[in-house]
């Protein structure tokens, strides 16, 4: 009777000694939570009216000083930037203001878009000497004064056409300019050109919307896929007089020398005036640098004669 009892006993603590290892290997297999990670909402986008900027006129340095008696021999380059909608991101620019620029101009100063190339950014016109040659131009009397806009396209290696860069510069940088700066934003006042593939938006931009730009550049032009496409949809929404102005020029040694000319080649068959230049030079800097003034030149021809109602 005796060894029943510690017979049960015994099996009573095994029991209660197996329940509770197991109670504990489960206990251990079990994972531990980890914590939630933090959530952060993400900013909202602002667009180019949400965020008033300043205006030019709180921008220039004391040495800008308007008038008669102005002997200021160069202009101002201006680092700037806008919220944009269309790119979700911020859209940066150079403003060049010319010499003794006057932010109460009467009429308003005409305006000319450069775009950069591939790979580069909104620096490529003012390292190329851009300011420089329009200083000259305007200090000899060769040329009226004039501003030029340089923004910075943050993809250059992207598709073209998913970037939002076209909306960005047509219905947010140009009104933006015209709406702060001393500008004429008629059409006969604005001109668009570029290098690259700045010179492939420059014919893009310039043709999709001629009601804001009277004067194309296209400097070593690649055209992106579906211009030549395009041009003929373009044409026939262009009214009677207002074809832009072209000009098209580059390097001998250009490897994009054919498609700038199968491009050529299009606008002479379409009727379209323009100039075309095979230069010596290659796909470069130097290149461009060394045409500069040329380019500067040609833009501010086509603003000698500006309508009454944007005259002084």
């Amino acid at each position: 009777m005796y060894s029943l009892r510690l017979n049960r006993l015994w099996l009573i603590l095994t029991c209660a000694a197996a329940l509770a290892l197991s109670l504990a290997a489960c206990a251990g297999a079990a994972p531990t939570p980890a914590p939630s990670p933090a959530v952060t909402a993400a900013p909202p986008l602002l667009s180019i009216t949400s965020t008033p900027a300043p205006t030019l006129t709180q921008t220039l340095p004391p040495s800008a000083t308007p008038g008669p008696d102005c002997m200021q021999s160069a202009g101002v380059v201006r680092p700037l930037s806008i919220n944009s909608d269309a790119l979700q991101r911020t859209l940066h620019f150079n403003l060049y203001l010319p010499p003794c620029y006057d932010p109460q101009q009467p009429g308003g100063y005409p305006v000319l878009y450069l775009l950069h190339g591939q790979t580069y950014n909104e620096n490529q016109w003012v390292n190329l000497g851009a300011p420089e040659a329009a200083d000259r131009l305007i200090s000899s009397g060769a040329a009226a004064p004039f501003l030029i806009v340089m923004p910075q396209e943050a993809d250059t290696l992207a598709n073209p056409f998913s970037t939002g860069f076209e909306q960005a510069l047509t219905d947010e940088l140009v009104p933006w300019i015209n709406a702060n700066a001393a500008v004429c934003a008629q059409r006969e006042c604005q001109a668009i050109g570029g290098l690259s593939r700045g010179a492939s938006w420059a014919v893009w931009i310039g043709f999709a919307h001629p009601q804001l730009f009277s004067a194309i550049g296209a400097h070593s032009l690649p055209p992106f896929y579906g211009t030549e496409g395009r041009m003929t949809t373009w044409l026939a929404e262009i009214p009677a007089g207002g074809l832009p102005r072209v000009w098209m020029d580059i390097g001998a040694n250009d490897p994009y020398l054919p498609d700038a000319s199968t491009f050529e080649t299009l606008l002479t068959r379409l009727d379209i005036p323009h100039t075309w230049e095979i230069n010596s030079g290659n796909h470069e800097d130097s290149y461009w640098s060394e045409h500069v003034e040329a380019y500067l030149r040609w833009y501010a021809q086509g603003w000698t004669a500006v309508p009454t109602s944007a005259a002084p």
